[in-house]
């Protein structure tokens, strides 16, 4: 939204020449200590948004210790400068595998091509293996065969049921000679996570003592025959591992750091749905603080957050965390959350309402999951691939670049990796550009500084973006900016050019009252010789011409595009010191017209003057915002904030200076007597008791001009005369604007009164006025019932001839035209002589309501409308239906002539109230 460049803050009775009363600091202040104390009331969600990430901290840590306790004996994963020789063991016992119930440790045969196998000689050192084996190895647990052919049979018919088989190349004729293949089973076995190794487990174990009993079969067998054989690795550096944090952490850490941005969608959008930025706004709040304020808080809400998600990997001994330096992997972290911050700030000017914000947030998060497969799993698009490829994809890098959690994603994968074994000693903040080179497989475009680079612009772009979609979409009020808002001088406050679009004129439908005319001309007279804002025949509000039109678009270019005039261009104005009180039927354009003057709809054509500023620029408007208070329709309030809280927090953003502000709220607060409320939060608070809050926030500050719009819907009878005495004493000082649906509170408040129906102004002039002008004239109720009401109607339609305008069990109800007024005193006289005689028990006379006027004025703009448009009703006479003319008082019917008499039903429609032949 567009203001004007100001310098300090006029607040209160004198300029204050403290910097705090800078409009800009102060108002930035007061949005600051608001934010503050909701996130203070509403704790958990406070505390979710920097704690958060202790939980996923945890669930990462929880799959690093097992990940680890799975390779801990590994010692390809350690650094082995000094191994120790390790002794070849023993053949290990039969392990099953697989269905079977039992399985043999050995398995042997000769080679079919041996013709006289030594069958002694290999019987002997199996005798010996299985003897000196540590566990001995029973005889059940060894099985010969014929052949290997025989052998491969029982195998393939037997799977799984043999650890080891022997193929023996052992003949008489050589007894010298004793070879031998091994076949293993390559089944591996998982003890405990652990994966045994078949070569270390089976093979070599085998072969080993194979070889040593052999060895002694050929010396004879002595006793002092000793054999052992031991191995040792080469000394070789720890395989990079897994890195669990680098891999797996952006998913866990961004699901972290979703809560937070999550909240700041939904914050946003709910300030909005529930019009309190709109409140705010009308009070005078710069945009600039507005957004300004919420940047701010979302960077220290990040700081700590970034913070407290360090500290916590540091806690949990994670590697990227301990051995990079913390300004690394901290900024990091904070840039990318401020990044995210951004994004929340743009999403939300297109959502309208929280529970759509907050599946936003989870369905980022999925699409994010996807992104983490591409990036995370498989590198692409940031690692290089093919060294030798004739090209590299850098514009996938740059597209994938705009999505901050690939950001992240690339930037923890680099630093887990360069924390990833003992060896590595993590990276420096000095050298977070040049440690990405094609040798370490990393593009340099994209190092871990290039990285926080790219954050910081996507802050500043989606930022920017947010302000600039903030301004040219549709608010709440459907108003919006030009597309090229930004580039017109009026925006920027260079002149005074009116902000409007260019629309074609609009036909407005010419004024027939008397009073309305009269004014206009008045008004028109005075536009051409107005005074300067500040003179004293300044006006407090003139409207001139004043129209809204609401616009609806063709679909996809298809369809019919309508248009609705909500307001049809009346001329009036307001005295200073006086209340006008602004009635209609529901749709009128009440609510409509305050709005257009308090700056939340722009006007379609025609203008205002509010203490001789224009609504139509954006200097006026600033100007306006700064001398009137408003009270909306529906209450605009914080849940979590208190009473004096609301008072502070608008009376800070109006310009009341610090020192009297708590004696302003306290005053306030006493005239709605709500001053034992006043720490008790809005929440809390009864429908009349919001109302009266949002009564005296219009009131703070002494405004000049206050809009009440319908400010006693919802209150007791006791709580509405009290707020009547308010209103009535307020006007002393300033003009009122009061829009009511109560003809009683007009009546009594009202100084002039304006009613308005279907866009247009009807009549306008103090209560008596109206009531003389529209009133259907005197009111009588007769107390009378059965034969005595017929009396009562004879008596009247022979003397004064009027029929009844309504009879019920108890009363006669009769209107008496002021045409016969005249004749009023002798009929009087003459009912007074015959009371008894006709029956009548009591007799009450008065002048016709408020009310009256304003269903009679609302009754003949509804026929107007109607009858232009050619509406009909059905009605029922005599057992058939028949089409009425919507307003017609005459319709034929069958060669008759039937009198038709209308009513309104409770939203103001036209109804058939009695149809009956003339």
């Amino acid at each position: 939204m567009s203001e004007t460049p100001t310098g300090p803050a006029m607040s209160g009775p004198s300029a204050s020449s403290d910097w705090k009363e800078i409009k800009f600091i102060r108002q930035f202040v007061a949005l600051t200590k608001k934010n503050l104390i909701l996130a203070w009331r509403n704790k958990l969600s406070t505390f979710l948004q920097l704690f958060a990430s202790f939980f996923f901290v945890l669930a990462v840590f929880v799959v690093d210790a097992g990940l680890r306790a799975n390779t801990a004996n590994e010692t390809r994963f350690q650094n082995l400068r000094n191994p120790d020789a390790e002794k070849i063991s023993n053949i290990p016992e039969c392990r099953i595998r697989g269905q079977n119930s039992d399985c043999i440790s050995i398995a042997y045969a000769f080679d079919s091509s041996i013709s006289n196998p030594n069958t002694a000689a290999v019987q002997s050192i199996l005798n010996k293996l299985a003897q000196n084996n540590d566990p001995t190895i029973p005889s059940s647990k060894i099985k010969s065969f014929e052949n290997e052919l025989k052998m491969d049979e029982w195998l393939l018919a037997n799977p799984e049921s043999a650890e080891a088989a022997v193929i023996f190349f052992a003949d008489t004729s050589m007894p010298n000679s004793i070879e031998f293949v091994i076949q293993h089973n390559s089944t591996v076995i998982s003890t405990r996570g652990q994966f045994d190794d078949t070569t270390f487990k089976t093979i070599m174990p085998l072969q080993n003592v194979l070889h040593r009993e052999i060895a002694r079969y050929q010396a004879g067998n002595p006793s002092s025959f000793t054999w052992d054989v031991s191995m040792f690795e080469f000394p070789h550096p720890a395989l990079q591992t897994f890195s669990t944090v680098g891999t797996i952490g952006p998913l866990f850490f961004f699901a972290a750091l979703l809560f937070s941005f999550v909240v700041q969608i939904s914050a946003l959008v709910a300030e909005r749905e529930l019009k309190l930025r709109q409140a705010m706004k009308t009070m005078g709040l710069l945009d600039s603080v507005y957004w300004a304020s919420w940047a701010v808080w979302s960077i220290g809400l990040n700081l700590f957050s970034s913070l407290f998600l360090c500290l916590f990997g540091m806690i949990f001994q994670f590697n990227l965390f301990l051995k990079n330096d913390f300004l690394t992997f901290f900024f990091f972290f904070f840039l990318f959350q401020c990044s995210m911050s951004a994004v929340a700030f743009l999403i939300s000017t297109f959502v309208r309402s929280t529970t759509t914000a907050t599946s936003i947030g989870f369905i980022f998060f999925v699409v994010f999951f996807i992104f983490w497969f591409v990036v995370g799993l498989f590198g692409f698009p940031y690692g290089i691939l093919l060294q030798t490829a004739p090209f590299k994809p850098r514009w996938w890098q740059a597209v994938f670049s705009f999505i901050p959690p690939n950001l992240l994603t690339k930037g923890l994968s680099d630093l887990g990796q360069l924390s990833a074994t003992d060896e590595d000693k993590g990276l420096r903040w000095a050298d977070r550009w040049s440690y990405c080179t094609a040798e370490f497989k990393c593009d340099p475009g994209y190092s871990i500084g290039k990285l926080m680079d790219w954050m910081i612009g996507l802050f500043f772009l989606y930022f920017t973006l947010a302000l600039y979609f903030d301004n040219v979409l549709p608010d709440p009020q459907g108003s919006k900016k030009h597309p090229l808002y930004f580039l017109m001088p009026s925006y920027w406050g260079f002149d005074s050019r009116k902000v409007g679009d260019a629309q074609k004129p609009v036909v407005i439908e010419p004024s027939t009252d008397e009073d309305v005319i009269s004014e206009e001309q008045a008004v028109q007279a005075r536009q051409a010789s107005s005074g300067q804002p500040g003179s004293s025949d300044v006006k407090a509000i003139e409207v001139r011409n004043l129209i809204s039109r609401f616009i609806t678009p063709k679909f996809l270019g298809m369809g019919v595009k309508r248009e609705f005039i909500a307001v049809k261009g009346p001329w009036y104005s307001v005295e200073k010191k006086q209340l006008f009180a602004l009635l209609g039927p529901n749709g009128a354009g009440k609510t409509t017209t305050i709005n257009m003057l308090t700056g939340v709809l722009p006007a379609s054509e025609g203008d205002a003057r509010v203490l001789g500023h224009s609504i139509r620029t954006s200097q006026g408007m600033d100007e306006i915002r700064k001398r009137i208070g408003v009270c909306p329709q529906f209450d605009i309030l914080w849940d979590m904030l208190t009473a004096k809280e609301h008072l502070q927090l608008f009376g800070r953003i109006r310009g009341i200076p610090a020192h009297v502000i708590d004696a302003e709220a306290d005053k306030r607060l006493s005239q709605v007597k709500l001053t034992d409320s006043a720490n008790v939060v809005s929440s809390a608070f009864s429908g009349g008791m919001k109302r009266r809050l949002s009564v005296s926030i219009a009131l703070m500050g002494d405004p000049e001009v206050v809009f009440l719009d319908e400010p006693t819907t919802g209150m007791d009878p006791i709580s509405r005369r009290h707020v009547w005495d308010i209103i009535e004493d307020a006007k002393q000082g300033r003009a009122v604007v009061l829009t009511t649906h109560s003809m009683e509170e007009a009546d009594i408040l009202g100084d002039r009164i304006a009613i308005m129906a279907r866009g247009r102004l009807r009549c306008l002039g103090s209560s008596i006025r109206l009531k003389s002008r529209f009133g259907a004239g005197f009111r009588v109720s007769i107390s009378a019932s059965g034969q005595a009401a017929d009396n009562v109607i004879n008596f009247f339609q022979s003397n004064l001839g009027v029929q009844p305008d309504e009879q019920t069990a108890a009363y006669v109800h009769f209107v008496i035209p002021l045409s016969k007024e005249s004749s009023m005193p002798a009929f009087f006289d003459s009912l007074r002589s015959q009371q008894a005689a006709l029956g009548i028990a009591d007799v009450q006379l008065g002048l016709c309501t408020l009310e009256d006027v304003f269903l009679n004025i609302a009754r003949t703009a509804e026929m107007e409308s109607a009858q232009a448009e050619g509406k009909t009703v059905t009605a029922s006479f005599e057992g058939q239906d028949i089409l009425v003319p919507l307003g017609a008082e005459q319709v034929q019917f069958e060669g008759s002539v039937l009198k038709v008499r209308w009513g309104q039903d409770e939203e103001g429609n036209l109804t058939v109230s009695e149809i009956k032949r003339a």
